[in-house]
Order: structure tokens, then C-alpha cells, then sequence
């Protein structure tokens, strides 16, 4: 009979597989899918399928009746699509019913679905221990009590790490360096005669800086402080010619009498007497 890959798809899924998990029946769609693309079983669906004991009896000739049906078509048109179980990959050839038990070496299990323990066949090589079917059990039992909701799980903070402080160190270093690199650009910016005097390079903004005629740099108090001499724009200012006072008009000025105290103005000396006050009327006369 002729059977489309859809269907042929459907049939292993159903029977193969429990019929209530999309899991198990994406499972093997994936296994059949691995042989059609490996070259050494036939190239179609329905050719792997049919082929004698691999897969359950009659499985393109039994009715399908039951309510697992529509899932089956359902999964494989997903198949059919590309979809495939990342658990068992893309090598897994075989599987056979879950709880079984071979002395083979050479079967490499990697999942368990839909009933089914999905194994790859594999040379055993030395010192490597090869998965066993009751190993993947127990790492299913624990993916799926990892999907049941769980309380949640605080994470502690750790102190930082010794990178985490290289790292700051060398980022504070960098723009360090940035800071003294902009300072010599502007210092180099400066006119000669101001850039001699420049202080050592300090952090400070572009925008700060201000022309080096209208301030120039103060120096710390000392006791005796030096002149400070400020470089402005034209020519140096001259200094005033001091006056010469000759011996004797020194002796004329330190033999001269003292002036006289400059008496007050009349009009403005305050009466003092009771006549005075009387006569200016401050007080009544008798």
C-alpha cells in the first residue's frame, strides 16, 4: 500500500512511543530522521520504516483508533518541518523499551522518552565509561523535578576578585594618563615665556584654562618674598626716576621749627562758656 511520509510518520510515532508524551514522539521522529540522513539505511521515511524488525510489527498496517491519533500527526508535521529532540541528537540510531537490560559496551545512552532509552553505538574506548541506561535515568528523574516550581535561590555576593581589582587599578592608571596628556597639550598651547613658568601638570579642565597675561602663578609665603615679576602684553613699564636730596637741604628740613597747629574757623568752633550758649541760643537767657 502507499503511504505518504506524513503518514508513515504518524504510525511509528503512535506505536513506538507513549501516546500522551510529545516528548517520546518527537523522540522518534528524530531517530528516523537521523537514519534517513545517514546514508546507510534507506533515503525516504516510509522505506526506513518498513524495513523488516526495526520497528513494532504491522506498524504501517494496524489502524491507529485511540485519542493518540492526532498528536501523532501533529508531532510529525513538526518533524516533517525540522523539528527535532536536542537530547537525542543528531548520531542516536536506536532505542528500545525503557528498563531493559544488555551487556553491550558499546551502547551509549543519552535520553529517555515516551517510554523509550534512546542509546548511540559507539566503540568503547579505554579509561571511558560509557553512559548506562540507569545514569540517564537519573538525570531525567532530576531535568524533571528541575521543571517543577521551586522556591527561589539567593546568591550570595562575593568579595571582588583579584582581576576585578587589576582592572580597576589599570582603568584609574589610564585616565590618569589622559588627565596629564590633555595638560601637556595645553601647556604646549601656551606662549614660550608663560609655558617656562607652567606648574607641573595637575588634573584641570580645557575649558578652565584662562590666559597667561591676566594672572600669573602664585608662590607660597616666605618671609622675605621675592619679587615677582608678572609678563604682560607691550612694552615693560620703566620705573619713575627717584629724587636726590642734597646734605644741606636735609639739614634745612630737620632744623625748621614746627608749623604751627591749624586753628579752627570761627564759624564753626562750638560755643564752650554759659555766655557763648546764651549768646548762640542753645539756653534762655535770665
Amino acid at each position: 500500500m502507499s503511504l505518504s511520509a506524513r503518514e508513515c510518520m504518524a504510525r511509528v510515532m503512535y506505536f513506538e512511543s507513549n501516546r500522551s508524551s510529545d516528548d517520546g514522539m518527537l523522540a522518534v521522529g528524530t531517530v528516523v530522521m537521523n537514519r534517513v540522513a545517514s546514508g546507510r539505511y534507506p533515503r525516504t521515511v516510509c522505506g526506513v520504516i518498513g524495513q523488516p524488525n526495526q520497528f513494532a510489527p504491522g506498524v504501517l498496517t494496524r489502524p491507529m483508533t485511540d485519542s493518540g491519533k492526532p498528536r501523532a500527526y501533529r508531532m510529525a508535521d513538526a518533524v516533517l518541518s525540522g523539528a527535532r529532540n536536542p537530547r537525542v541528537g543528531s548520531k542516536s540510531m536506536f532505542f528500545h523499551t525503557a528498563g531493559y537490560k544488555f551487556p553491550y559496551r558499546n551502547m551509549h545512552y543519552v535520553a529517555i522518552a515516551g517510554g523509550n532509552a534512546f542509546y548511540e553505538k559507539r566503540r568503547p574506548a579505554p579509561g571511558v565509561m560509557i553512559a548506562s541506561q540507569e545514569s540517564i535515568a537519573a538525570t531525567e528523574r532530576v531535568r524533571m523535578a528541575s521543571l517543577e516550581p521551586s522556591r527561589p535561590v539567593y546568591v550570595a555576593r562575593h568579595a571582588p576578585t583579584e582581576a576585578a581589582e587589576r582592572h580597576a587599578v589599570e582603568s584609574h592608571m589610564a585616565e590618569r594618563r589622559a588627565r596629564e596628556t590633555r595638560e601637556e597639550i595645553r601647556v604646549a598651547a601656551l606662549p614660550p615665556r608663560v609655558a617656562e613658568r607652567a606648574p607641573a601638570p595637575r588634573p584641570i579642565r580645557v575649558a578652565d584654562a584662562r590666559p597667561a597675561y591676566e594672572a600669573a602663578p602664585i608662590e607660597p609665603y616666605r618671609a622675605n618674598p621675592r619679587p615677582v615679576s608678572v609678563w604682560r602684553e607691550g612694552p615693560e613699564p620703566r620705573p619713575a626716576p627717584r629724587r636726590v636730596i642734597d646734605p644741606g637741604e636735609r639739614m634745612a628740613l630737620a632744623s625748621a621749627a614746627p608749623l604751627p597747629a591749624p586753628r579752627e574757623p570761627e564759624a564753626l568752633r562750638a560755643p564752650k562758656t554759659i555766655e557763648e550758649l546764651i549768646e548762640a541760643g542753645v539756653i534762655p537767657g535770665r
